[in-house]
C-alpha cells in the first residue's frame, strides 16, 4: 500500500516454525509469545504515525499476508496460529521483495521498512543470502528497502548465523540489512528495533 504520509510502507514478519515453542530460558514464556508481544508494540507504534496498519507476515514453511494490519487486530490474527514447521525466510523476503517491484513497475511506490522476528536458523541459509542479494540488484537505491532481523530467543547457532548474514551480505550491491540479537532486543525500545527508511518516494 501507498501510506498517506508520503513517508514509508512497513512490513512485519512472525516466524510460527516449530522451534518457536521453545522456552528461554526454561521457566520462561515461548519464544512464540515473546514474539507476539514485540510484534504487538512495534505494529501499535508504527499506527501511530501510519493509520493505515501495517502488513504482517506469518511463516513457517507456509505463510499468510494480511494488510493493514491494526494494533487491535494483530493478537486475533497470531492466536490463529499454532508453532509448527520449518523456517522459510528466503520466502518471506522474496514474497515481500517482489512486491515491492511488482507495484514499482506500475508507478511510484514508498520505501518498505521490513522488520523479521524470528529465532534465527532458517531452512537453507544460502538461499536466504541469495534472495537478499538479488533484490539488492533491482534496487536503485539504498533507500528504497531496509531489512532488520530481530532474533526472539538465545539459540546460539541462530544469533551465528544472523551475524554471518549480515557478514556474508558485505559485497552486496546495498548494504540493506541490520541484526538485532536476543541480548540487543532485551535492551532496546521499540523505536531502536524499527527499520529505517527515507521519507521520500521513489
Amino acid at each position: 500500500m501507498k501510506n498517506d504520509s508520503g513517508v514509508k510502507d512497513y512490513w512485519v514478519g512472525v516466524d510460527a516454525s516449530t522451534t518457536m515453542n521453545k522456552k528461554d530460558p526454561p521457566g520462561a514464556i515461548t519464544r512464540w509469545d515473546h514474539a507476539r508481544e514485540v510484534a504487538k508494540s512495534i505494529v501499535s507504534k508504527c499506527e501511530t504515525a501510519y493509520s493505515k496498519g501495517i502488513d504482517l507476515v506469518v511463516f513457517s514453511d507456509r505463510l499468510k499476508t494480511y494488510e493493514g494490519v491494526t494494533a487491535a487486530k494483530v493478537e486475533e490474527i497470531l492466536q490463529e496460529w499454532t508453532p509448527n514447521g520449518s523456517t522459510d525466510i528466503a520466502g518471506v523476503v522474496q514474497m515481500i521483495t517482489q512486491s515491492y517491484f511488482d507495484r514499482k513497475s506500475q508507478g511510484p511506490v514508498n520505501p518498505i521498512s521490513v522488520l523479521i522476528l524470528t529465532d534465527g536458523l532458517p531452512s537453507t541459509e544460502t538461499d536466504v543470502l541469495e534472495t537478499i542479494k538479488a533484490a539488492c540488484e533491482k534496487m536503485d537505491s539504498e533507500n528504497e528497502i531496509s531489512i532488520s532481523f530481530v532474533q526472539v530467543g538465545t539459540d546460539e547457532a541462530g544469533r551465528d548465523y544472523l551475524k554471518k548474514l549480515k557478514a556474508d551480505l558485505s559485497g552486496a550491491k546495498y548494504d540493506i540489512v541490520a541484526v538485532k540479537t536476543f541480548e540487543d532486543l532485551s535492551q532496546a525500545t521499540i523505536e531502536d528495533l524499527l527499520p529505517k527508511a527515507p521519507e521520500a518516494v521513489v
